[in-house]
């Protein structure tokens, strides 16, 4: 009987040791998890801030170029502006130049010369003006448009 007893014993002794070595390992697994839980979700945080940072930095960076891109827009709108102004003003300068050339070569054919009263008529005085007024516009336009170009 006492060989029994002494392996219900040990028996007993080994069973008891084994659930000892499974609850240590229960739980000391159950504190690796809680630490690789704590520290996933440190990892998550820190990513989810890095992301945010870098999210904002690509947002304002975004914004910078659309502000850049909307500016030199608008300076080429108004750069294209004045040039057709330009434009616009010189075909009229050719016109005038034109307009002054036939009104003093019929002049100068019918009558065999040009007088000072022919050049101060109001048709003559006109296109002067026009002329000189279109002159100093497109000095003011050209001095706009280097000032945009620079």
């Amino acid at each position: 009987m006492s060989t029994k007893k002494t392996t219900k014993k040990s028996t007993k002794k080994s069973t008891k040791k084994n659930k000892n070595f499974f609850n240590e390992l229960y739980e000391q697994s159950k504190e690796n998890i809680n630490e690789l839980s704590k520290n996933i979700s440190e990892g998550a945080i820190i990513v989810g801030e890095k992301i945010k940072e870098t999210a904002n930095m690509a947002y304002d960076a975004g914004t910078h170029v659309v502000e850049e891109t909307n500016e030199k827009i608008q300076q080429l709108s108004e750069v294209r502006s004045l040039k057709n102004n330009m434009n616009e003003l010189g075909k009229r300068q050719k016109e005038l130049t034109t307009l002054f050339g036939e009104k003093t070569l019929n002049q100068y054919l019918s009558q065999g010369n040009l007088h000072k009263r022919f050049l101060t008529t109001n048709v003559i005085s006109e296109i002067v003006e026009e002329y000189q007024s279109n002159e100093k516009t497109l000095k003011k336009l050209a001095k706009q448009l280097k000032t945009l170009e620079n």
